[in-house]
């Protein structure tokens, strides 16, 4: 299509794909990511806010992601993703995120445990 400067079919190639796979524009895009210096830690606490996560979210949430580079510096690294339709109550979903998190996060074995929050990441 880009060979022959059909760009018009390539939009809407693109945009049906995006569509089909619960990407933006039709989706905000969530990423969750979880540093701690213990991999294990790491991992477990991944999962268990990826569990929690999945009660509210259903299929929305990701599995955990091992990412490409796993550990920077002395962190490893997982990875969730959340998908929230655009149409969607935003303000909810984030109230409802916050209260997964909150929850989390007050067990305190997983107090050492970074959260970085990415909306709509590259």
């Amino acid at each position: 299509m880009v060979r022959n400067h059909d760009y018009k079919a390539l939009y809407d190639h693109q945009i049906a794909e995006r569509q089909l796979f619960n990407y933006p524009p039709f989706y905000r895009v969530i990423r969750l990511q979880l540093r701690d210096h213990n991999g294990v830690r790491v991992h477990q606490v991944a999962t268990q806010l990826q569990t929690y996560l999945a009660r509210i979210f259903g299929p929305r949430v990701s599995g955990v992601i091992i990412p490409s580079v796993e550990r920077v510096q002395a962190y490893t690294l997982r990875e969730l993703t959340l998908r929230v339709e655009q149409r969607a109550n935003i303000a909810e979903a984030k109230r409802r995120l916050k209260e997964a998190i909150d929850y989390i996060f007050s067990i305190p074995s997983n107090k050492n445990t970074n959260l970085i929050i990415d909306v709509d990441p590259l």
